[in-house]
């Protein structure tokens, strides 16, 4: 996937349906259950732990004074749950090589085309 494309309900569902060889409209189901599982156990305040993904957990925020950004007045901010996510060390490894493996491919992108004096060093990138 490109930085440009979003992974969607409906894709999910396609790779579902393709892998198990299921219709399109059944690996939906499949997919919806399982997310209205995990909302519905994040609702009660528990967490959920997805082996070698990660773990969401819902946190209670206590209200606090803040301001409004545009007219600096104080306002107070509500009460409100939260969602955090912390990826396992797994997931974080796979992204991690994944992207050593795209920076190693725009480094030989904006390599310097040879001189007329043969040098062929790296440009400088300032990307991440």
């Amino acid at each position: 996937m490109s930085n440009e494309s979003t992974l969607t309900r409906a894709v999910i569902a396609e790779k579902i349906a393709k892998e198990l060889g299921l219709t399109q409209q059944k690996s939906g189901e499949i997919f919806e259950t399982i997310l209205d599982e995990l909302v519905s156990v994040l609702a009660t305040g528990e967490s959920v732990k997805i082996s070698s993904f990660g773990t969401f957990t819902a946190h209670n925020k206590r209200p606090r004074m803040g301001r409004n950004p545009k007219t600096g007045t104080a306002a107070v901010i509500t009460a409100r749950r939260v969602l955090g996510f912390k990826p396992s060390h797994i997931l974080k490894d796979q992204i991690n090589s994944r992207r050593s493996i795209v920076d190693a491919s725009e480094k030989k992108a904006t390599r310097r085309a040879p001189s007329a004096r043969g040098s062929s060093r790296p440009t400088a990138s300032l990307t991440h």
